[in-house]
């Protein structure tokens, strides 16, 4: 293909060719070339060398056999076109000064055709690498995340089979370690032991930062509550004074509670929902009056005579089981 030497700027629009003019930005001077493409008349388009008078055509662009089809140009100047590369399209033959010279934008370094081709080849890049599972890049190919996700299934499918197929372990001890995936650390791999499980259990349902269970501790944990409830170490609830009202103990904070018995009152039965046990301790005073039951199962409280004797003390202990409860009366104290 037929090349000339690159000009230093390009015309945008029709000028007149002659005078050290600005173009595309670019001040000329003397022996600057410029490529002209934009003229009314496109007889006047080519290569000229500018000048203080009239303008000149380059001596490389100046006759027939120079300005042929194919013609070649690199602007190297200018704030809009530096660096595109521009084509004579022209047909052959071409008679300078009689023929139009038309002068077309080809591919460049930052031109369209660039841009639109690195564009496609981006995107297309990104296909190849994100594309969705299961879903092809062209015809049966699949991108690198499909396959990073096939791998993973595989992995995964293998580690399952191997702790399915692992012994079990009935009794953990507080060095066993469990594998978990940190969300406040970009889901990376953590490890946490059973001391520590343990630990935060309690914490939760207990709603303290406990330490760890006792051997032999027991409890129960009441539907809807955040208590850890049952044979812990711990002290009883008091709940005061029955005289003269209507007691009903509840088992969210505490399962072991007390009462004084300093004159007559009602014992209510618990209407906490769920299942669970609790035993609730009365005291008599020298004061003690009767006390009535009220809403446990017919026939309840069993057991021992609440009496009014003033060391007396009485536990009564209470289940609740569905809709059913019942309570039965220890004499502790005489």
């Amino acid at each position: 293909m037929p090349s000339s030497k690159a000009r230093r700027s390009a015309t945008t629009a029709n000028i007149v060719l002659s005078g050290l003019l600005a173009v595309d930005g670019v001040n000329l001077a003397v022996n600057d070339r410029v490529l002209v493409k934009s003229q009314a008349d496109a007889r006047q388009n080519g290569i000229y060398i500018a000048a203080t008078g009239l303008w000149q055509r380059a001596r490389d662009f100046d006759s027939n056999r120079d300005v042929t089809k194919g013609t070649r140009v690199t602007v190297t100047d200018g704030e809009t076109l530096a660096g595109r590369d521009y084509v004579l399209t022209s047909p052959n033959p071409i008679n300078v000064g009689s023929s139009d010279i038309v002068i077309t934008e080809a591919r460049s370094s930052d031109g369209a055709g660039h841009a639109d081709a690195a564009a496609a080849s981006a995107a297309l890049a990104q296909k190849w690498a994100n594309e969705e599972e299961d879903t092809p890049v062209v015809g049966d190919l699949y991108s690198a995340f499909h396959w990073a996700m096939k791998a993973a299934e595989v992995v995964v499918a293998g580690i399952a089979a191997i702790i399915h197929g692992s012994p079990v372990k009935d009794a953990p001890v507080d060095a066993d370690e469990l594998a978990l995936v940190d969300s406040e650390a970009a889901w990376a791999g953590r490890k946490l032991t059973w001391a520590k499980l343990k630990e935060r259990l309690v914490a939760q349902l207990t709603g303290t930062v406990a330490g760890t269970f006792l051997a032999g501790d027991k409890g129960v944990l009441l539907a809807g509550s955040t208590g850890l409830k049952g044979y812990t170490a711990d002290v009883a609830a008091d709940d005061g004074n029955i005289a003269g009202t209507t007691y009903e103990p509840v088992p969210l904070t505490r399962n072991w509670r007390k009462v004084t018995n300093n004159g007559a009152g009602t014992f209510k039965a618990p209407t906490t929902a769920g299942c669970y046990s609790m035993t609730v301790r009365v005291i008599n005073t020298a004061s003690a009056g009767a006390i009535t039951f009220t809403g446990f199962t017919a026939g309840f409280p069993k057991g021992d005579t609440l009496t009014l004797s003033a060391t007396g003390v009485f536990d009564v202990v209470i289940s609740k089981m569905d809709s059913q409860c019942t309570a039965y009366i220890v004499q502790v104290v005489a």
